[in-house]
């Protein structure tokens, strides 16, 4: 069992909504397509890698090394996103499974909020799909 990472949308949107907190993974986005005779330094404009070999922050003046060529975004999990959501902005997102006895709505949900009766409409077949789209939808609303 481990911590899911966010995807590289969220992690696009938690850079421009400010989110600082560091760790072990990183997306980065190539914005310049660059040839190499060495096949591990070869990119292409649009590429985005998932990288483990840094400790990254967004918007660090010493960890965040974003340029022309790439813009690197920070990839916490889930749990801390949820969490950062919580303790900085006072904003509820978790997830449940709901039964409605038809099997075609059976499903997870998302809620944003303190009421577990503000159900998502959609249903998802995995937690972690109801918990990414609760993230996204929530950090579209952060100002």
């Amino acid at each position: 069992m481990k911590d899911e990472l966010v995807t590289f949308e969220t992690a696009k949107l938690l850079k421009e909504k400010k989110f600082n907190l560091g760790g072990q993974f990183s997306y980065t986005e190539y914005l310049k397509t660059h040839k190499s005779d060495n096949p591990s330094f070869r990119m292409k404009k649009g590429e985005v890698e998932l990288d483990s070999s840094f400790y990254f922050i967004n918007n660090h003046p010493a960890c965040d090394i974003s340029n022309k060529n790439y813009i690197i975004y920070a990839a916490p999990t889930q749990s801390l996103v949820q969490r950062w959501l919580r303790e900085i902005h006072n904003i509820l997102v978790f997830v449940n499974y709901r039964s409605f006895g038809v099997k075609e709505c059976d499903g997870w949900y998302y809620h944003i909020g303190k009421s577990v009766d503000h159900y998502s409409s959609d249903q998802f077949k995995t937690y972690e799909e109801a918990m990414e789209v609760g993230l996204i939808e929530v950090l579209k609303q952060i100002l």
